[in-house]
Order: structure tokens, then C-alpha cells, then sequence
């Protein structure tokens, strides 16, 4: 019987968590914030500058997509304080801080502040890197 119980915990300690995944989302956050200003600039050079109409339609676009990205952001804040937590209580030698929530807070404010993307996604691009060095998933 003790041979089952070891191999149930190692079981337990080689498939981490899954949310992961949703940390993995952080680039559409730059993505989906950056779209409406490409989307403006062409429709400018297409549109005449009188069309109000248009101007209107792009600004509701450009809301949209802030409060998107905005949403996005809050997803993949979430799902890193969920991996991190499950990360805590498995077996595993690689324990994560909870100093990694940072670069999560500071993707909120990449839709509003676009440099702070320069500063997230790097940092959630080495977290998960680092994770899939240490715990397996996602393998690079």
C-alpha cells in the first residue's frame, strides 16, 4: 500500500495549476487597447475629416476596446493570484512570491498608461518562463 500513496502524491505534484492559461492571455491586453488606435489612424486617412458621424462611431470603438483591455487585465490579475495560490500549496520546490502580482496590477494600468506594458509584459513573459522551468507548465 505505501507504494500507491507515493505515487499519488507524485501525481499531485506533477500537474500544477492550470490557470496559467489565463496568465498567458496578458498579451491580448496590449492587443486589444492598441487596436482602436491603428483602427483610428486608417480610418482618418480614409474618411473626410468633416464626417463627425464617423469620429462618434470611433470613439464608442475606442471605449469598448479600453474597457476590454481593461477586463482582459483583471482576468489575468486573477488567474496569477489563483496560480500562485495553488502554486503555494503543492509539493513542488518552486513556491512563487506573491510579489509576482505586480506585474499583474501593473497590466490594469496599461490601457489607461501604455508604458506600463513595458514594464508588465515582460515581467508576466519571465513569470511564466520561470514556471514552466521550474514546475513544468507551460514548456517553452
Amino acid at each position: 500500500m505505501p507504494s500507491t500513496a507515493s505515487a499519488s502524491s507524485t501525481t499531485t505534484s506533477s500537474s500544477p495549476s492550470d490557470w496559467w492559461y489565463g496568465v498567458a492571455m496578458f498579451p491580448l491586453t496590449l492587443i486589444t487597447s492598441l487596436l482602436p488606435v491603428v483602427g483610428f489612424i486608417g480610418v482618418h486617412r480614409l474618411v473626410s475629416p468633416e464626417n463627425p458621424s464617423v469620429y462618434m462611431l470611433l470613439l464608442g470603438v475606442f471605449l469598448f476596446a479600453q474597457g476590454a483591455a481593461m477586463l482582459l487585465a483583471v482576468i489575468v490579475l486573477g488567474a496569477l493570484v489563483l496560480d500562485i495560490h495553488e502554486l503555494q500549496k503543492t509539493d513542488d520546490s518552486w513556491h512563487p512570491h506573491w510579489a509576482w502580482v505586480v506585474p499583474g496590477v501593473v497590466n490594469i494600468a496599461g490601457p489607461l498608461f501604455s508604458p506600463a506594458f513595458a514594464v508588465s509584459l515582460p515581467l508576466l513573459t519571465f513569470y511564466l518562463y520561470r514556471r514552466g522551468k521550474r514546475v513544468g507548465a507551460p514548456s517553452f
